[in-house]
């Protein structure tokens, strides 16, 4: 069996991963942030037949947390021979659709016991687990009983979380990417800590001069030029390197042949530049579903299979390769294997689109990848961006998209790259607005030392001016050296200094919108339950009687995406409700809520008091907890999500959401409503989730209000608000609580006014 892993970066991972070995399956790791269509895709082609993640939720998923319940700790007795898979890697392809390298075994122990991360004691594993390089560090270290410092997934983005993990594990052996290490070396924290690193690996992309100058003036480490493409198991070669001006790959590992053949496969001499075949143990079994792929660059020769690398190289005097670049349309972007034919397929597919050519061009300086097509008709770029999120990852999707009215040709009748226009960098620059408060001018100058230019205004964009993941940590990396933390990915997300600057200053602010216009002044403000989403009062503002206008509140968090989710502290709603409601409150204004926004209303009504006049608050069947330390369960919050919506779409009584696939949920949703979330419905429900488990814990200190507070309660126990209101005024409502605001609406509305 072919087993997906998609987890964060913790222990789990690595328990799934033996369990998948052990259980004699071949596992194959997933990005958490590889789009929808890429997951898909990978899972019908690998023929998988289960996909270990965090929730389990859909019929072929299981979740880690109940596997790790299993009791069994007995190895099963699984006979696994040597050729058997043992993991697959999906890299990009020039199709159109990534190809699955076949791993076994064999090929995987090999590797294993000759890298010279073997030598040592601990080793710092910082590379995404779609990269083949984070399973050599785990394989190694499992194998050789070496320490494996795994960074989390805050770590691996933040280069002052990393730092800190580095100065307290103190790591012998560290990975980088050339081009990674020399944003790092930016931030002078790092270069102090990386005085423990004994041996210092350099790949992923070309080996770099200027990173090894840099990096040997902190740390006397040794310092390797590691290569190797996927298909034959990670790394071949591996050279350390002593002189900036003598870089090669050396010789190949131990059970490697490294070879230059001419256009027949046939060996040149030394100095003569050819094709780089790599032979031995360590050569893969090929791309998994794929026989014509596979038969393009795997053979056999002499009884020894090989793989032709696609790598102009030349062998020197004393036996080592010198690569010289690549042969075919394939390169390497900070580190990151890109196929250009994959994204100039997934862009001619768009609609009206005929012909693609995309390339590397210079922007501030950096690599980007630049996009030129023509078409029947205009295209609206920033909807053709939208478009790749769904089909290619992140770093694959072009900085700049330029329609042409006819593409350029050589006589032959190809399309003439050279002669491709050059980025107007200033056409892509909006109109100049300066900043105007601290944390604005912090942003700017940061943008303008990064990006080495003057004027850079608060509405710039961060990847129109060049910006990558690399600028980004060079971003956050200057900040870090002032002592402000910011994660690289508020630069990559929020993009201009503005946006960047709210995050910085903790500005980003509930929103605070009119939903239901009045004939009188009066305002009255809906404050959500637990998940934080206006939607709780979707049908209920319709139906409400009261003459003045209705305010609702939208959790800002609805507007981050999963991952920065997962970084929010708790215990914050509060004074975000608050700081929205007194943009627009009046004296008299009315405070009202549902369920588990009742705590939260009476919080805010004691805040406003301080300042205003309170005209009424409203308490609609909640709890009274001033202190909640246990976070609400994911079971429960599905529990409640599906009964509320069932009850407002008339769902049979036997659905579960949470184990509906999400192709399958649109389905079950108003067309509106689906329509209005451009997300997904499936991404929606996980953020309710998420916001639930944020917003379900607080500490608060018990507070009397002076407002009149009216209290609708389907159970007579919740007198107890009595005891925090000096005019109390307590109704029973014969209702079910978790229909309030949908059929059993009618028993209430008089009251909530």
């Amino acid at each position: 069996s072919n087993i997906l892993i998609m987890l964060p970066r913790n222990s789990d991972l690595i328990a799934s991963i033996l369990g998948v070995l052990k259980a004699g399956c071949a596992f194959i790791p997933l990005d958490l942030k590889f789009p929808k269509e890429r997951i898909e895709y990978i899972y019908e082609n690998s023929q998988a037949d289960y996909i270990i993640d965090m929730g389990g939720h859909t019929p072929n998923s299981l979740s880690v947390e109940e596997l790790l319940e299993e009791e069994n700790c007995n190895n099963p007795n699984i006979e696994i021979n040597p050729e058997d898979l043992a993991y697959m890697i999906y890299t990009s392809g020039s199709t159109g659709k990534p190809k699955g390298v076949m791993i076994s075994h064999e090929n995987a122990c090999n590797q294993t016991q000759a890298n010279p991360k073997c030598e040592y004691d601990n080793l710092l594993s910082i590379a995404t687990i779609a990269f083949d390089t984070s399973l050599e560090d785990i394989l190694t270290g499992l194998t050789n009983g070496i320490k494996i410092i795994f960074a989390n997934d805050d770590e691996i983005l933040n280069i002052v979380e990393l730092t800190k993990l580095i100065e307290e594990e103190k790591p012998e052996v560290m990975e980088f990417t050339p081009s990674r290490l020399l944003s790092y070396l930016e931030y002078e924290e790092f270069c102090n800590a990386i005085a423990c690193a004994k041996c210092i690996v350099m790949g992923g992309e070309q080996f770099s001069a200027k990173a090894y100058t840099e990096v040997k003036q902190y740390t006397d480490a040794k310092v390797y030029n590691s290569y190797g493409p996927t298909e034959i198991t990670i790394a071949s070669n591996y050279k350390e390197i002593t002189d900036a001006n003598n870089i090669t790959i050396g010789k190949a590992l131990d059970n490697y042949v490294t070879e230059v053949r001419d256009i027949d496969g046939k060996l040149l001499p030394e100095g003569v530049i050819g094709e780089l075949y790599i032979g031995g143990v360590g050569v893969g079994k090929g791309y998994y579903n794929m026989p014509e792929k596979t038969s393009e660059v795997f053979l056999t020769i002499d009884d020894i299979p090989y793989y032709r690398s696609g790598d102009y190289a030349l062998e020197t005097a004393d036996g080592e390769i010198e690569i010289k670049g690549r042969i075919d349309n394939q390169i390497k972007l900070r580190g990151l294997r890109i196929e250009i034919g994959e994204i100039e397929s997934n862009i001619a597919n768009y609609p009206d689109i005929k012909q693609v050519a995309v390339v590397i061009k210079k922007i501030s300086e950096n690599d980007h990848l630049c996009a030129y097509f023509t078409a029947e008709q205009e295209i609206d770029t920033e909807n053709l961006k939208e478009y790749l999120k769904d089909k290619l990852t992140e770093y694959m999707i072009p900085t700049v998209f330029m329609q042409l009215d006819v593409m350029p040709v050589t006589p032959s009748g190809k399309t003439d790259t050279k002669a491709l226009p050059e980025i107007d960098e200033q056409s892509l620059k909006v109109e100049y607005v300066a900043p105007t408060t601290p944390a604005e001018q912090i942003i700017v100058k940061a943008f303008e030392h990064v990006f080495n230019q003057e004027k850079i205004g608060i509405h710039d964009d961060f990847t129109v001016l060049g910006g990558d993941s690399l600028t980004s940590i060079k971003v956050t990396s200057l900040l870090a050296s002032q002592n402000i933390t910011l994660s690289p990915s508020v630069v990559m997300n929020s993009k201009t200094p503005e946006k960047i600057a709210k995050v910085l200053e903790g500005e980003f602010k509930y929103q605070v919108t009119l939903a239901k216009k009045g004939t009188t002044d009066q305002n009255m403000f809906l404050i959500p339950p637990v998940a934080g989403s206006a939607v709780a009062y979707s049908t209920f503002i319709p139906r409400l009687e009261f003459e003045g206008n209705i305010y609702v509140i939208d959790d800002f968090k609805y507007h981050l995406t999963i991952e920065e989710m997962q970084k929010i502290d708790s215990g914050t709603a509060v004074e975000k409700y608050y700081e929205a409601i007194m943009e627009v409150f009046q004296d008299g204004d009315i405070i009202a809520a549902y369920s588990q926004g009742c705590i939260f209303s009476i919080m805010i009504t004691s805040m406003i008091e301080k300042e205003r006049k309170v005209g009424k608050c409203i308490l609609i069947d909640g709890d009274l907890v001033f202190k909640e330390t246990e976070p609400i369960s994911r079971k429960e919050v599905f529990g409640l999500i599906t009964a509320v919506f069932s009850d407002r779409f008339g769902w049979d009584d036997s659905i579960q959401l949470d184990q509906i696939p999400p192709e399958q949920l649109d389905e079950l949703f108003p067309e509106e409503m689906s329509a209005a979330i451009p997300e997904g419905i499936d991404v929606f429900l996980e953020k309710i989730v998420l916001i639930s488990l944020i917003n379900s814990v607080w500490d608060f200190k018990p507070v009397t209000i002076d407002s009149h507070v009216v209290y609708l309660s389907t159970e007579p126990k919740y007198m107890e608000f009595s005891e925090y209101a000096r005019d109390f005024e307590y109704i029973s409502i014969e209702a079910d609580h978790l229909k309030l605001m949908d059929s059993d609406a009618d028993k209430i509305i008089k009251y909530v006014k």
